[in-house]
């Protein structure tokens, strides 16, 4: 449902025509699932558009990401679009950093309150090797991340749902809900004789920008 949301947006705003005047602002976020956690930090820029009723800013960004966690988690074959032990490994403690660039929508309801979205659509991925429980096998996150659309993204990627309050102008607050890929490629083939496994995470954030 997420990702047919999120492209849906997609396409609904390359339908509307860019104006001239842009904003810039910097980002911090922290999300969490009870099992694992993001940290992210982005630079964007955003553009108001031609709309009729004059509140969609739409523009680009640049994220530094972070995913980690302190237990072992499920990895899913990254070909599978469903769960199963059958499909499955775990990771020990998987830590993966990104450096994506990628898409932001803001739409604004009142003067300082509105929702928005926000999709990496590219870029790298790095992080330290680790072990596969129960096995030898060693696990390196996915070095290339690009959007391909659900079972078919590469690496690790981040995606925002979220309400805004800005305060005095300049002082951005958020929260919502942070999608995240994440993927792991082991030395050798494994569950269902594949090297390349994902971990979707579903984490609620919340995050302090400002706008300058």
């Amino acid at each position: 449902m997420i990702s047919f949301l999120r492209n849906y947006i997609l396409v609904l705003l390359l339908y509307i025509d860019f104006s001239v005047s842009a904003e810039k602002g910097i980002s911090i976020s922290y999300g969490t699932d009870g099992q694992a956690s993001a940290y992210s930090t982005f630079f964007y820029q955003d553009f108001k558009l031609n709309d009729p009723l004059d509140r969609i800013k739409l523009g680009y960004l640049i994220r530094f990401s972070n995913f980690s966690s302190n237990i072992d988690l499920f990895y899913t074959d990254s070909s599978s679009s469903e769960k199963s032990s059958a499909n499955s490994i775990q990771i020990k403690s998987p830590n993966i950093y990104s450096l994506n660039g990628g898409f932001v929508g803001n739409i604004d309801f009142l003067s300082n309150l509105g929702f928005g979205f926000n999709l990496d659509l590219f870029g790298i991925s790095f992080g330290g090797q680790k072990i596969v429980e129960n096995s030898n096998v060693k696990a390196n996150p996915a070095q290339y991340n690009l959007f391909l659309y659900n079972i078919n993204d590469l690496g690790s990627l981040n995606s925002e749902f979220y309400i805004f309050y800005t305060h005095k102008e300049f002082i951005l607050l958020r929260t919502g809900l942070s999608h995240y890929f994440s993927e792991y490629t082991t030395d050798v083939a494994l569950a269902n004789n594949s090297k390349k496994f994902r971990r979707v995470s579903n984490l609620f954030f919340l995050s302090i920008g400002l706008n300058f």
